[in-house]
Formats: C-alpha cells, sequence, structure tokens
C-alpha cells in the first residue's frame, strides 16, 4: 500500500488534557470534521479550544462544534479555524476481511513527520498492521489488529485498500493490555520474588481501532442539530 500526500497531509497532531495524540480531515456533504479518539478530548466543550501542531509550535484552535460518542472510543469536532478540505467521504470505508493488510498514521514516542513545503501540519509517521477480526468487549465493536501500536497513534487513522484505492476504514483507539504480570526483585539467597502490589500491563500485540462507520453516525448528527439550530434561527426572525 502506497500513501500518497493526499492521506498523509490530512492526519493532524492534537493535544489536549486526554495527551496527546492524532486526528484526522474529513470533509461531508462540503463540511470539513475532524474525527479522533473520544479519550484523546472528552473533556472538551464547544467554544474552548483544541491544540494543533502546526509550523513546528502548537497553536490553540477553537472548537466550534462537536460529538462524542457514549460507548465508543471515537468523537468529531468542527473547527472552522483550521480550514482546508479534509479526505472525501468517497474515501471512508469501513469494509475491512480478517488477514487483509493496513496502515495506521500517528504521532508516536513525541516524532513527526517532515511536511512537504508550504504545508501547515507535520505528516505522521505510519506502520502496517494485519486486520485480526471484530470482538465486542462491552457490547460494541471493536476492529482488532495485529501489530506493535505505540501511544501517540490514538485518533489515527486505518487506512485499508478496495480495488486498488486506499481508503479510511477506522480510528486508533489504543492497544489492548495482555495479563498483567508482577514486578520482580532480587532476593538475599540470589532467588526473586515478586513486588507486594506492583505489576506491570505489557502491550499484548493487538491494536483496537473503531469502524470509520461510527464517525459517520456522529457526523450526521452533528449535521442534524445544525439543521435544527438554523430553522430555529428562521423561526425566530420571523417573529
Amino acid at each position: 500500500m502506497q500513501l500518497t500526500f493526499e492521506y498523509l497531509t490530512r492526519t493532524l497532531r492534537i493535544r489536549h488534557v486526554g495527551g496527546p495524540g492524532a486526528a484526522v480531515l474529513v470533509t461531508v456533504r462540503d463540511q470539513t470534521y475532524l474525527i479522533t479518539a473520544r479519550h484523546l478530548v472528552e473533556t472538551l466543550q464547544a467554544g474552548e479550544n483544541l491544540l494543533v501542531r502546526m509550523r513546528g509550535e502548537w497553536h490553540q484552535v477553537r472548537v466550534e462544534r462537536l460529538r462524542v460518542a457514549e460507548a465508543d472510543d471515537i468523537a468529531v469536532l468542527v473547527l472552522p479555524g483550521l480550514g482546508g478540505p479534509g479526505l472525501g467521504e468517497n474515501l471512508m470505508d469501513g469494509r475491512v476481511y480478517v488477514g487483509q493488510a493496513a496502515a495506521y498514521g500517528g504521532y508516536p514516542l513525541g516524532l513527526e513527520g517532515l511536511a512537504p513545503d508550504g504545508h501547515d501540519w507535520p505528516i505522521p509517521l505510519v506502520k502496517s498492521a494485519i486486520y485480526s477480526g471484530a470482538v465486542r468487549p462491552n457490547g460494541t465493536m471493536v476492529f482488532l489488529f495485529d501489530t506493535v501500536n505505540n501511544k501517540g497513534f490514538s485518533g489515527g487513522p486505518v487506512w485499508i485498500e478496495v480495488g486498488g484505492v486506499v481508503r479510511l476504514a477506522a480510528i486508533v483507539s489504543g492497544y489492548h493490555y495482555d495479563r498483567p504480570i508482577p514486578v520482580m526483585r532480587p532476593r538475599e539467597d540470589g532467588g526473586e520474588e515478586p513486588v507486594p502490589d506492583l505489576t506491570v500491563k505489557p502491550n499484548s500485540g493487538f491494536m483496537k481501532a473503531v469502524p470509520i462507520q461510527r464517525a459517520v453516525e456522529l457526523i450526521s448528527a452533528l449535521e442534524a442539530e445544525a439543521a435544527a439550530a438554523a430553522l430555529g434561527a428562521q423561526s425566530e426572525a420571523r417573529r
């Protein structure tokens, strides 16, 4: 799979109290939206600012509207200050097949790729994955990918290739933890013993991602809210 700048330059580096991560710009019916993981922005409110990495610095961009999923780790925001078109809705496709190759982008370990000349924000680093299957751990569908994910990819896009066209299939949520293992310390007799109440949670090698269809549903809800607000404003103006 080859990712052109059309895809890479739509992947932003963002930061809020939920920690740094990634997000992807899409354009649906002439409106541009920013899609990311819910856990990165779940305390964010309309009218507040989101930090976006641009021109080598963090800039505050006002959030006009947003919609956060209740059960899924995904959110959609409207930030007019970003400008520029996102990936077209024709490139949003949640059909994935077990064993299918995928790629995902983000900003792991605080790293960011060099942007092309004249582009405002950095481009993501990319890793490969294999689609392992879907599960419902808490009643909602989650995609699992076989890959060693790192912090900083959360909120980033997962791309697949369908009919020779690269499409946006899902949004990175995070990595699935393996069973906790005890932290060991040496004993005086040369053996080892576990440290009481201290364990680590290893990366299992499964990455969790939310199907892009969940973002499509949130966008539809935002459109409905905007239409209702416009209708209310028209009714008020007639009074």
